[in-house]
């Protein structure tokens, strides 16, 4: 699915695509900064709800609700 044609946030615009990088970027700092604090799975599975907290936006039943 090319999460580039769905809309994320409207203001400032961003694609669930730009926004998810986004959200990928930071966890990847805070990483960085606090790597001594995560387990490796821990990294894996928080980047991996990075990817996919947003998937639901592109269902419409589930935005009415």
């Amino acid at each position: 699915m090319d999460m580039s044609s769905y809309i994320a946030k409207s203001v400032p615009q961003r694609s669930i695509a730009e926004h998810t990088q986004d959200l990928v970027d930071a966890a990847d700092v805070c990483f960085e900064l606090y790597k001594d604090y995560f387990s490796e799975l821990e990294i894996e599975l928080i980047k991996l709800a990075c990817k996919y907290h947003d998937y639901g936006k592109v269902i419409f039943l589930f935005k009415r609700k």
